[in-house]
């Protein structure tokens, strides 16, 4: 009985510190849900949970994005990436920074967005970057109705000391034509009229 008490206490321990260490996973997002018409419309990839997680610092990225996903189905490509404009976080790209970015079309129809950083920055400034940032931001033209989705593909990241990082937990974004607005709000009072009644 004595052995196991010291044993069960180190069992509690070593489970709730995984626990904590794994409450803020570290997360690849864009912007929430996209609403557009037509025009210009811009898209922020950001970055959630570097010190929360206990990553602590990024130094460079490496990553694809696929947008014109559901141009098999409608025939057509419903965006057009016009540029893509690196956050200063990592650097300044005019004189900080190593950035670039490019456009390709894969096998499926998907266009591919593929786009580097790689900071020049003293490590001390890349230990102190916030706990949540944007990557950078991607201005869209909208070509046609329609649907479509962005979606992360490959991601490498490193530390500030050019260690990997564990591929975070990537989000996705839908974009959704204007016209439809209406039809969401008007879906989402009658779900809500329904909730209300029910539990009246």
């Amino acid at each position: 009985m004595k052995l196991f008490t010291p044993l069960f206490l180190i069992l509690v321990i070593n489970t709730l510190t995984l626990r904590a260490a794994n409450a803020f996973p570290l997360e690849l997002n864009f912007s929430p849900i996209i609403l557009v018409n037509s025009g210009l419309f811009s898209v922020d990839i950001t970055l959630n949970n570097l010190q929360s997680s206990g990553v602590g610092s990024l130094g460079a990225f490496d990553m694809e994005i696929f947008f014109n996903t559901s141009s098999s189905a409608h025939g057509h490509d419903v965006l057009a990436l016009q540029n893509v404009t690196f956050s200063h976080y990592l650097g300044d790209p005019a004189h900080s920074a190593f950035t670039g970015w490019s456009v390709t079309n894969n096998a499926t129809g998907s266009d591919v967005l593929s786009m580097f950083n790689v900071s020049l920055l003293p490590i001390s400034d890349l230990l102190s970057l916030p706990d949540n940032f944007s990557l950078a931001t991607l201005t869209f033209s909208k070509l046609s109705d329609g649907f479509d989705n962005l979606f992360f593909g490959m991601t490498d990241l490193s530390t500030a000391d050019g260690q990997s990082i564990q591929t975070p937990i990537r989000g996705t974004a839908r974009v959704v034509p204007e016209p439809d607005i209406l039809l969401l709000i008007m879906l989402g009072i009658f779900a809500l009229s329904g909730y209300r009644r029910k539990f009246k």
